[in-house]
């Protein structure tokens, strides 16, 4: 909601609600005449009304300063993922770098990327220490992670066991509760995604989290067109030598 929409609230709902007592009061003394009872009555609708306004109000501002935190998150993520991506770092670096700054903003536990070229998987993980992880398989593109790369779409679950897409974890893996992911696309195809998580009982992800996480996932997209590109300019300079 925006600030103008709060400004014309605070000011059309208390002139209305004082029009309709003056009203009422006008209409209490044509039928009744002048009486305690009424006025008692009119000051608990005024207190009243005054408290349920009071906190409609409040209500509507934590939203909106909810929603400009998310935005300023957002922001965050993107300037620090910018300079990252302009600091020229290899694709490893900067894929991990983007994972752990887009867990870090938007709150969740776990993180993964992972990437399919040449038939050959390569995955980026945060929120836990790989080494140490009683999970032996290797990732395998089937349930919501296979669902990105076939469809192409970015998906928002508020909790995972819900999901019919959802497949058994392996065994020692994380409990996953709410979850979010979106497809990393390079010159038409699904070549990658990046997943976040949160452990069961947190907060479902939201449409503004999975705003934040497509534009960082664009971000990879760039990552990947540009390290193309130096190899492409690398291949030409070797030629004409």
């Amino acid at each position: 909601m925006s600030l103008k929409t709060i400004r014309w609230i605070g000011i059309i709902i208390p002139v209305l609600a004082l029009l309709t007592l003056e009203v009422l009061r006008v209409l209490w003394e044509l039928w009744y005449g002048d009486h305690w009872f009424f006025n008692v009555l009119y000051l608990a609708l005024v207190v009243g009304g005054a408290t349920l306004f009071s906190f409609l109000i409040s209500t509507i501002v934590e939203s909106a300063h909810r929603e400009i935190q998310a935005q300023n998150h957002r922001l965050q993520a993107l300037f620090q993922v910018a300079n990252a991506l302009n600091s020229s770092l290899e694709r490893d670096v900067f894929f991990q770098r983007t994972l752990e700054l887009a867990r870090q903003h938007l709150n969740a536990d776990f993180g993964e990327i992972l990437a399919v070229e040449a038939r050959e998987q390569r995955t980026w993980y945060a929120g836990y220490d790989v080494r140490n992880c009683p999970v032996k398989e290797k990732p395998k593109l089937r349930g919501l992670k296979g669902k990105i790369l076939r469809t192409g779409k970015p998906f928002l679950v508020a909790d995972r066991m819900e999901d019919p897409d959802s497949v058994e974890l392996p065994p020692g893996h994380p409990e996953i509760g709410p979850v979010m992911g979106a497809p990393v696309t390079y010159r038409g195809r699904n070549i990658a995604h990046i997943i976040l998580a949160r452990a069961p009982g947190k907060p479902p992800f939201t449409e503004n989290d999975l705003e934040t996480l497509i534009a960082l996932a664009d971000a990879l997209t760039v990552a990947i067109e540009r390290e193309a590109y130096q190899r492409q300019v690398q291949e030409i300079t070797l030629l004409r030598e």
